[in-house]
């Protein structure tokens, strides 16, 4: 590992793209994984694939030890971390349902954005608030559009589309489901 740095192998590798993956998982662009010395014998392997030939699966063995090092390092080690980090993530993706609700979103969007797998984390948001990340986006949508309904005068379908809605009859279908009334209903209410 003297000549070179674990980072300047990607160039040699069958699969340079897995490898920079590994090597640059931040979103920010910072090589995490860089100057480790717990991860030296990964990289060790990685090297030691470069210089003596390799396959694929070669390459995706070390990749995954460098994966489960990466791991290993990031992992919760107590309950009380891996409550914390549950509500961490629990509060990125509210904010981020919040500021989006009324564009087209996509749980597994959320969840690759944190690089976590939909399950796990509509897991986690659920332990976190006792409803999944859909019921979540559904309340905010409802919850938006009867505001509108309540105190303004635009019509139905344009509430539909300003609050990210796939249409007029779903958003009334929901708002029925939310508060037990008709938008119209509703909208009578308000006045």
């Amino acid at each position: 590992m003297e000549g070179s740095v674990p980072w300047e192998l990607k160039k040699q590798l069958v699969r340079p793209d897995l490898f920079s993956m590994l090597t640059d998982i931040s979103k920010s662009g910072f090589i995490v994984l860089k100057n480790r010395p717990d991860l030296r014998p990964a990289f060790e392997k990685m090297e030691d694939i470069f210089k003596n030939g390799g396959n694929i699966y070669s390459e995706l063995g070390a990749a995954l030890d460098i994966v489960s090092e990466f791991y290993d390092m990031v992992r919760p080690r107590d309950k009380r971390s891996a409550d914390r980090a549950g509500r961490i993530l629990s509060e990125k993706v509210r904010a981020y349902i919040e500021q989006n609700y009324a564009d087209s979103i996509k749980i597994s969007d959320i969840a690759a954005e944190n690089f976590i797998s939909e399950g796990y984390l509509a897991h986690a948001f659920k332990a976190e608030t006792g409803i999944s990340p859909r019921e979540y986006l559904s309340n905010i949508r409802c919850s938006r559009a009867c505001g509108l309904i309540k105190h303004t005068t635009m019509s139905f379908s344009d509430i539909a589309a300003n609050t990210g809605f796939c249409s007029q009859s779903d958003m009334s279908r929901k708002i029925r489901e939310y508060c037990g009334m008709t938008p119209t209903e509703l909208r009578f209410i308000g006045k």
